[in-house]
């Protein structure tokens, strides 16, 4: 498809209102350069439209949800302002708590209530029954999280859930059917493969078959009619033990509780892609290799 028309981005937020997706924030390049805009992509021409920037900081590893027409968004990780720092890393300042509401219609942008927590950075996020639930983030003060947030947009509040009940991580991938929740991986000092579904009516969650695989870190998934893929990030291994980005597509099925090799990308192994579904479609694009950034979008069609 058309390839993301600012340039490389890595470490976006996108997800789909309708028939348009919305990619938002990332990083374009050096660490001074993280984003802060908006663009609206549309599958019927295959075409990108820029939108109104957020009035807050740019950011890397926000998370985008939909709810009722409008975007919610934000959280992430800075350092745009502390560049020069050292230890950037253990700046809480840096993580940001900050949320957002973006609405496409009228095209603006509205703060909403700060999140409560601390591990804000490379969390996992779904939309429920009009709700938010986020999770599984990094934080200065709590490197690796297990904690489970909900927000309310009609009352602008964030409730405190019962903890993810498997290791403490950041960097999961999760997606979604509408009623079932598909999440794992992730890193917590090391590379994490297990899978884990969630049912948000009731709160519950079940351990599954881990990953064939090592486990990967920023990874993607998609759920795309009915079936589950798990696709890029990084094996968090040196080059000589088969660290490196990934570029395998793995297909989970639920009903069997099995893991099948669904072949490779087509445009090649990457980490901190962006994904999202529109109609009986899928998307995957942008991120970063071992070299360079990247811009490219595929479209993956189900059988």
């Amino acid at each position: 498809m058309a390839s993301f028309p600012d340039g490389p981005r890595s470490s976006a937020a996108a997800c789909a209102v309708g028939d348009t997706a919305y990619v938002l924030f990332g990083r374009r390049a050096a660490k001074t350069q993280f984003m802060h805009d908006c663009w609206a992509y549309h599958p019927a021409t295959d075409q990108w439209t820029e939108r109104t920037p957020c009035p807050g900081h740019g950011r890397v590893k926000p998370v985008a949800v939909p709810v009722g027409g409008r975007v919610y968004t934000g959280l992430g990780y800075t350092d745009t302002t502390y560049v020069h720092m050292e230890h950037t890393l253990y700046q809480d300042s840096l993580y940001l708590r900050d949320w957002w509401c973006y609405d496409p219609a009228s095209d603006s942008w509205t703060p909403k209530a700060h999140a409560p927590f601390q591990g804000t950075d490379a969390c996992v996020a779904f939309a429920y029954d009009d709700e938010v639930y986020v999770g599984l983030g990094y934080g200065a003060l709590r490197p690796f999280g297990r904690e489970w947030w909900r927000y309310s947009p009609a009352h602008d509040s964030w409730t405190q859930l019962d903890d993810f009940p498997g290791a403490s991580r950041s960097a999961a991938t999760l997606c979604a059917d509408g009623e079932r929740v598909w999440t794992g991986t992730g890193f917590n000092t090391y590379n994490l493969k297990d899978w884990w579904e969630y049912r948000p009516a009731t709160g519950s969650w079940r351990e599954l078959r881990s990953m064939p695989d090592r486990g990967r870190v920023n990874a993607t998934a998609l759920c795309l009619g009915g079936r589950v893929l798990v696709t890029a990030g990084r094996a968090f291994h040196g080059p000589q033990t088969g660290g490196g980005v990934i570029g395998e597509v793995l297909e989970y099925d639920p009903g069997s509780d099995t893991w099948y090799s669904a072949g490779e990308l087509p445009g090649g192994a990457r980490e901190n892609a962006i994904a999202f579904t529109i109609g009986s479609c899928g998307y995957i694009g942008l991120g970063e290799d071992d070299d360079a950034l990247l811009g490219d979008l595929w479209r993956c069609s189900p059988h």
